[in-house]
This record gives structure tokens, sequence and C-alpha cells, in this order.
């Protein structure tokens, strides 16, 4: 048997040293074993443990010698240090926490943390100012911005940080956090008081500032300004023989309202696409407006969404002091609540917002609406929307106009006009909305484009042909006999609906050579044409 305790014997059990008679390799091994047959481990050689082959320690009594013992000295004596001998002062070793070094990956996290504090500092600093990134964002907001800052980041220091530095970085830590709070503030807008009322309720005006500078003469005006654009445009405009251009000396306008207010421009002075914006100093902006047959004073009456005008005539410019206000939208809970007193009214005056996607917004909301207040109001500007050209969602305005429209005639007439230059595009396809506003309010002067559509597609327009009522007969009777198949089918269906009996001797003689389905579709049609005769 192998004995098992020969590896790794306990230092806490009784045990034998044993050598192995054959190879005198020397083991260790448990005092039971006494008596017992083992194998050897080296040679794997059998023999019991009895006294010849364990071990005895040699005893050696005091003030006995042995021969083998004297190459080993006795304890030399050690003399007395001397008398200005000082022992060494050792300090305990740090732990092992403190001395460690911070890895890569704390570092990285620290660096992240610090980095952070300081851009939201800079934030506060640079892009929070009039114009910027984040102007419009509320003081309470700022705060806990900053706030939120200063804890992520320090949170990140600190825990990057080792043991041995970690008090030092948190104090470091709070140091910034503290002046990253107090920075909204100290950065703070100045407020300018106004008596001027809001521009909607739940709406807070961005005032303007009254100016108190001196009015300028022409010369300081063009130099001012710098009209070298205005004046390089009007001279090239007069060699072609056209109209001369208009300057529009845009002031106190916000940056990021640049692109906004040139849309609006250029969508309700339909000035040509080119008219571009040059950039002076303090903010403002000369935007040269080329292609508008209108007078300086129809212009600004035109652009005076946009805020106090002043015409200077003599150097041909419109100076604009933009209100910034204009682009701030209403509170969404306000605009969506159609419960809340304010909803219509906000709406309403979302609708002549310089920003059309607002206004698209606002027509949505309107559509999906009872139209309770401002009836008048809404339905004058969804039919300015309806002929603007800019404008890109014909459909639910005209979808809004089905709902908000009382009076036949006006709607109708727009939506026609709005379809007829429609159809000089490559893909007439107008929105279906259109169509069952023009069925509505019975715009007969669109019933030949509407045979066009369903001549072309049955299938669909159908339905809303039919809306239009017995108007249709005559075109459908024109484009009777050209019909064949599905088509053939469809003006049965429509003759059934809105003919008169001028449509039986036409029915009748489509009878020869009729298909079983158009057969029993034709003697429908005639039935119900008789009945309405009838009655």
């Amino acid at each position: 048997m192998m004995f098992p305790d020969m590896a790794l014997p306990s230092d806490e059990k009784p045990s034998l040293q044993i050598r192995c008679p054959s190879c005198s390799q020397t083991f260790k091994v448990g005092v039971d074993l006494r008596g017992k047959t083992v194998e050897c481990g080296a040679c794997n050689h059998r023999f019991v443990i009895e006294e010849e082959v364990i071990l005895r320690g040699v005893k050696i009594y005091p003030g006995e010698r042995r021969a083998n013992l004297e190459r080993f000295s006795k304890s030399p004596k050690v003399a007395a240090p001397p008398a200005n001998f000082q022992p060494a002062n050792y300090t305990l070793s740090p732990e092992m926490g403190a001395a460690q070094p911070v890895s890569t990956q704390d570092l990285i996290q620290g660096s992240i943390g610090f980095i952070a504090m300081v851009l939201t500092a800079l934030f506060f600093i640079f892009g929070f100012g009039k114009g910027s990134t984040f102007d419009g964002l509320s003081q309470p907001v700022r705060v806990v911005f900053a706030a939120l800052m200063a804890l992520v980041g320090g949170a990140l220091m600190v825990r990057a940080a080792n043991a041995r530095r970690r008090k030092a970085v948190l104090l470091m830590a709070l140091f910034f956090g503290l002046g990253l709070v107090a920075l909204p503030f100290l950065m703070r807008p100045p407020v300018v008081k106004t008596n001027a009322p809001a521009t909607a309720p739940g709406v807070v005006a961005l005032e303007k500032k009254e100016s108190n500078e001196k009015k300028l003469t022409p010369e300081q005006l063009i130099e001012r300004i710098g009209t070298a654009p205005l004046e390089a445009e009007n001279d090239r405009l007069k060699a072609a023989g056209e109209k001369p251009a208009v300057g529009l000396w845009l002031r106190e306008m916000a940056e990021s309202n640049r692109l906004s207010t040139r849309d609006f421009i250029l969508r309700t002075t339909r000035a040509n696409p080119s008219s571009h914006q040059y950039p002076r100093d303090r903010g403002e902006y000369l935007m040269v407006l080329s292609g508008v047959d209108a007078t300086l004073e129809e212009i600004a009456e035109m652009l005076k969404e946009l805020g106090t005008s002043t015409i200077h005539e003599e150097i041909g410019v419109i100076e604009i002091l933009i209100d910034n206000s204009i682009f701030i939208e209403g509170p969404i809970a306000k605009l969506t609540d159609k419960n809340d007193p304010a909803f219509y009214d906000l709406n309403r005056r979302e609708l002549e917002s310089v920003q059309l996607d607002r206004v698209a917004r606002a027509v949505k909301r309107l559509a999906d609406a009872e139209p309770k207040v401002y009836r008048i109001d809404i339905t004058n500007r969804l039919i300015e929307l309806l002929r603007e050209d800019k404008v890109d969602f014909y459909g639910d305005v005209c979808w809004a106009l089905s709902v908000w429209s009382e009076t036949p005639g006006p709607a109708g007439d727009a939506a026609a006009d709005r379809l007829r230059r429609l159809r000089t595009q490559k893909s007439f396809v107008p929105p279906r909305e259109m169509v069952a506003l023009l069925a509505k309010e019975k715009n007969t002067s669109v019933i030949p484009m509407i045979g066009e559509l369903w001549i072309d597609d049955a299938t669909s327009w159908e339905p809303l042909f039919a809306d239009f009522g017995p108007a249709i007969e005559s075109e459908v009777l024109k484009r009777f006999p050209e019909t064949t198949g599905s088509i053939r089918h469809s003006a049965t269906r429509l003759l059934g609906k809105t003919g008169s009996s001028v449509s039986l001797p036409v029915l009748e003689a489509a009878k020869e050579g009729a298909d079983a389905e158009l057969a029993v579709l034709i003697e429908n049609a005639q039935n119900a044409i008789r009945a309405r005769s009838r009655d």
C-alpha cells in the first residue's frame, strides 16, 4: 500500500522518521502505521515498519562533547554599545493600497470627470449668452445642470484617486464643484423690464430694449450698415433693366434665429432665393433682397411679424429690430390639451409663426379639434397658407379647412387654385384631403382634373369623385365611350350614384356585349336612376 502521509504529513499528528532498507530514502509517516507493511514511493520496495527502519535522534546531554559538533563555534560575546550610540528609528511600512499607483483606467476616468467640469464652466461662460447655444434656459435649469455636472465630475475624480490622495482630490472636487454651481448666478443674463403684455397666455415674451442711439445721417447709416453689397447688386440690376434691390438691416437678431428669419423673409416677400445675408458688427446683418416687386412700405408691412421697422428711404434700406420672442413656441402642454382655455388662442398664434415647422404642427392640432372659437380667424389663416408656395403640407391644411371652413366658397377656391398649380408639376398627384375639401365645397371647376385622376386610377379616386355629386355626370358620360374593363365598371357605378335620366340611354346601349358582372352593374344603375327620377 502507498502511505498517504509520506508526501505532506501533518505537523499536528505524531509521526515517525523511517528509512527505506532498499534505497535508504527517508520518509515521515504516522505512528498508526507502526508494524504495517508499506511501499517505498521511490523504489517501490515493500517493508514492515519496525525498529530497524525507524530513525532515532541522538540525544546530547549537558557537558557531553561529540566530535562531529566541534566544528560549530560557541556564540560570540557581544560588546557593550558605546555611550553615544543612537538606535535607528524605523517607521511602520505604509499600507499597500496607499502605495499602489493609479491605473490607466482610473486615470482616464478621473480625467473625464475633470474635463466635464471644465467644459461645463466654459459653457456657462460662453454658451449661455445672448443668441448662443443655451440662450433661453431658465435660472433653475442652469443651477440644476451645474450641480449635476459638479456631482458627476467630482464623483469620477474621487473614485479614480488612490487612498493616499483621495482626501486631497475630494477637497479639489468640492472646490471646483462649488465654483461651478456659483457660475449660473455670476453669469446670469440681465433682465429687461417692460410694460408690454405677454405674447400669449403661458408664454413669456422676450422684451425689446429701447434704443438710445441718436438718429444717424444717411452717410453715417451707409458706413454703419456697410451697404457696398446692396450698391453692387443695384448696379447689376440696373444694367439688366430690373427693379432695384432692397436692403434689410436686421438688428438684435439672435444667431440661432438667423436661418428662420431668412426663410420667412424669402417666403413672405417671394424674393429671389439668391438674396443673401451679410454679417455686420454688433451681431447685425444686411440682407440684400432682390426680385421683389413692392415698395419699401409694402415690404415693411409684409415683414411686420419680425419686429419694429424703420424705413430709410434715402438709402433704400428697411431697419428691422427683430423681436426674438416670436421664435419661442408656446408651452406644449397647453398647445396639445383641447380642454385648456388657452388651446385655441395659442394654436391660432402658432399659425402666424415665422417657422413653418411650428405652423405645420399647429395645423394638425387644429384639424383634430372642434371649431369652437376664432373660427373666422383660423379659417382665413388656413386659406392664406394654402396660397403660399413655400408650404408643403397642403394636405393637412385642407384637412383643417374641411373642419373649420363654415362658409362654402373661399376655401374651395383656394384649394382649386392650388390644385391647378400642382397640375403643372410632372407627377400630378394632389393630396386626397385637398380633393375631399373640393368635393365638400362642391367646387365644380376642378371636375375635369379630378376626372383625369379617376381615369388613371379609378380604384383610388372613384369614392372622392362620387362625392362631387350630380355635377360629375357630364364628365363621366363624356369619357364613358372610351372606358373599358374596370374603368367602365367604375363609370357605371358613378352614374348609378349621381346620374340622371340623361344617362339611361347610354347605359342601355352599354348592355350590348356586356359581361355578366357589367350587366348587373348597369341594371342596378338604371334602377337607382329611375328611383331618383320618381322622387
